[in-house]
């Protein structure tokens, strides 16, 4: 092929003109002619006057790709040298070659599209799909091993949590509550485990007693090994001998794990008695079937009436000293001496007679305080403590009613009082326990526990007031003094009768009952005998110039003696009067003339008839001054005298015990009050009558400057005491 332009016509071919046709379009390259195939060469091969053109040897199949991915329609192909718009893609499978986002390099979306173009839309694992479970019962739990991840939730995979181990059961599913019924109800691998609901409380039962241990229990649907006890109370899980079905026995263990071992009532048990007294027979109703004696617990036999004496027994003999001493209910023989039981007025005559209380008080040499205890400051303490059958005592101190554990002096109770009491008058204590108080014009009974059982109020004006202690007789019957009457009442409170009197509202009256039932008390100026009908048999008054003597004022109550004489102290003078029914006749009169000698205090007796038949009677006179304590004789003469202070107002009376000690406080001491202890020991006739008389063993001084109140002996077991109190509102208990 040559040059068109550049031709000759020749009759032969000449040099390089050869060729016959024209054509050639680069005459420099042999392959490059009209009859040459097009390459892809960037060269136009075959002189069309294009270059590289479709379908060129060497060309490439390009797809139809209009969206520009990369991928291009299958089927939809040119073969050219180089990619050209819209033919670029050597990828087929696009499906979608508008849009850009769906091609087979795409990833499957939950978009409604096929993104991959493999023909399926949204299939499972698409990107964005939501995990679902094969959820057959519609529990909303589905089977863990069958699971899809969808676009679109498609029954029956519809939940979105597995676990369901049951999937044609809804009631069986995670998270429900397992019931005791054979079944794995919540899908945890077990059957009817502990808890489950309507499972029973199993306690561990390790001996098989069927008694199980409280704190260590299971709750089952069935019992399991050692958890099989339904009820606990088990004490020791390895003796199946021992659990509360089992009957308690004497054999030093708890038989029935109820706390205590070998208690009251166990098998072959023993009555013992309670024997404080250590005389080998116990208190009667006090015996228990115990395994062994123990404690005070230790008799084997009763009868015994008084636990606190061992001279107390069946197998004592009677002796005539007001107690039962051989337990016979009978006490004493007839005409020996004063009987004291029997009396309402518990531990306290009756008759106000001053007699012993045949109690024998502390005899040990020295003082011992146990304990004290002020109960209100600064206020005075004038009367007496009382103690009750129990051992109980009661302190009357300003407006305030104490009961007090004699054991440590601690406050059991205390009463308010509606009114203020008279500073003398005391509590009465009553057999079975009731307190009868006085307080301004009016008495309370009490019961043991403070209970307010009745209030018997007398009226008046604001100075009427009870004068002095009530006092019950053999029948019940009360007597009570005020400054302006004498009065009964009955077991309610109710007013039986009552007299006007005249009385001073300073002095103290106690009444006494004599032997014969009257009733004896001291006025302003007199001395009252009064039947107990309420009549007044008569008053009677030390004369002067045909008038009553203005300076023999009573100073304090009267003393009635064993055969009914009355010991009446009125200024400086004790007179014995006798009551000759209808009016009194002065038997003999002692005057007290040291520092005035006025008598201020109660005046109480010593009999020799707890250990005689025919019994001799000796007071103890305390007047004002110094020599404060006269011990008089039967007949009314001074036996001995002892230093002691007792100023001129109320001071305290002395107690003797059953032994003739007396015990005494003391007024005026420049170190305080003392209490005294002082014994007589003059009770055996014969040449050692006088030995002893007025030794002073010990003093305690106290905190207050006065102790013008009156002691009261007790007993605590084989402790004897004595308890009083002071002015500074303190009580003392002293005893061993």
């Amino acid at each position: 092929y040559g040059v068109e332009a550049a031709s000759q016509c020749l009759c032969g071919a000449t040099g390089t003109f050869t060729a016959t046709r024209a054509g050639d379009c680069n005459d420099l390259l042999g392959a490059v002619n009209p009859a040459a195939a097009e390459r892809c060469n960037q060269v136009d091969d075959d002189c069309d006057g294009q270059t590289d053109e479709r379908d060129a040897l060497g060309c490439t199949s390009y797809l139809r790709d209009v969206d520009n991915d990369n991928f291009g329609i299958t089927g939809d192909s040119q073969c050219l040298c180089a990619a050209a718009n819209p033919y670029r893609a050597v990828l087929g499978g696009d499906c979608a070659d508008g849009d850009a986002t769906r091609n087979p390099g795409q990833t499957e979306t939950c978009n409604g599209k096929d993104d991959d173009c493999n023909g399926s839309t949204d299939p499972d694992g698409s990107l964005g799909c939501f995990t679902r479970y094969r959820d057959g019962d519609g529990d909303t739990y589905g089977l863990s091993e069958d699971v899809r991840c969808l676009c679109t939730v498609a029954a029956p995979y519809s939940a979105s949590v597995g676990g369901d181990c049951n999937d044609s059961s809804s009631a069986i599913k995670p998270g429900v509550t397992e019931v005791c019924n054979g079944k794995d109800d919540n899908c945890d691998g077990r059957v009817d485990e502990a808890g489950s609901q309507g499972c029973t409380t199993y306690y561990l039962d390790a001996d098989g007693d069927r008694y199980g241990v409280a704190g260590q229990s299971l709750c089952l649907c069935a019992p399991q090994a050692a958890y099989s006890a339904t009820v606990t109370g088990d004490c020791d899980d390895g003796n199946a001998q021992k659990n509360p079905a089992r009957t308690e026995a004497c054999n030093t263990i708890d038989d029935d794990c109820d706390g205590q071992t070998d208690e009251t009532g166990a098998l072959g048990c023993a009555l013992y008695w309670t024997d404080a007294d250590s005389d080998t027979y116990g208190i009667t109703g006090s015996e228990l079937c115990v395994c062994a004696a123990s404690g005070t617990r230790t008799a084997v036999r009763g009868g015994d009436c008084d636990d606190t004496r061992s001279t107390v027994s069946p197998a004592r003999a009677e002796v005539c000293d007001s107690i039962d001493n051989n337990c016979d209910a009978v006490v004493d023989d007839a005409n020996c001496g004063l009987p004291t039981t029997g009396w309402p007025t518990f531990m306290r005559d009756a008759r106000r007679s001053g007699h012993p209380f045949f109690i024998e008080g502390p005899t040990d040499t020295t003082s011992a305080l146990r304990w004290k205890k002020q109960l209100v400051a600064n206020t005075s303490f004038d009367n007496s403590p009382v103690i009750d059958e129990d051992g109980n005592i009661y302190i009357l101190l300003g407006t305030k009613l104490f009961k007090l554990d004699p054991n440590n002096g601690n406050t059991l109770w205390q009463k308010d009082l509606p009114a203020t009491p008279f500073p003398r008058a005391s509590p009465t204590a009553r057999v079975g326990g009731t307190l009868l108080v006085p307080a301004g014009n009016r008495v309370l009974l009490y019961a043991k526990d403070g209970t307010l059982i009745w209030t018997a109020d007398f009226g008046g004006v604001a100075s009427d007031k009870v004068m002095g202690s009530p006092v019950v007789d053999q029948s019940g019957a009360i007597y009570v003094v005020s400054n302006t009457h004498i009065r009964s009442l009955g077991p309610t409170g109710n007013v039986l009768w009552a007299t006007a009197i005249t009385a001073d509202t300073t002095k103290s009256a106690d009444p006494a009952i004599g032997p014969d039932g009257r009733i004896y008390f001291t006025g302003t100026s007199r001395v009252y005998s009064f039947a107990k009908t309420g009549t007044k048999n008569w008053d009677w008054c030390p004369l002067s110039g045909g008038n009553c003597d203005a300076t023999k004022t009573p100073g304090t109550s009267v003393t009635v003696n064993e055969i009914g004489r009355v010991l009446a102290p009125m200024g400086n003078t004790l007179y014995l009067l006798a009551d000759a029914q209808t009016q009194a006749t002065q038997v003999s009169s002692l005057v007290f003339t040291t520092n005035g000698g006025k008598l201020w205090a109660n005046l109480p007796i010593f009999s020799t008839g707890y250990t005689c038949c025919n019994p001799e009677e000796y007071p103890l006179a305390t007047p004002a001054g110094s020599d404060g304590l006269r011990a008089l004789t039967a007949s009314m003469a001074v036996e001995y005298t002892k230093a002691l202070n007792k100023r001129d107002q109320a001071n305290g009376a002395g107690v003797y015990d059953r032994d003739g000690d007396i015990f005494i406080g003391n007024n005026n001491s420049a170190q305080g009050g003392k209490a005294r202890f002082s014994a007589r020991k003059n009770r055996d006739a014969g040449s050692n009558a006088s030995t002893g008389r007025g030794t002073e063993y010990w003093g305690y001084d106290v905190d207050g400057a006065h102790i013008d109140g009156a002691p009261a002996l007790g007993g605590i077991g084989n402790i004897r005491y004595v308890v009083f109190g002071d002015s500074s509102g303190t009580i003392y208990q002293i005893g061993k």
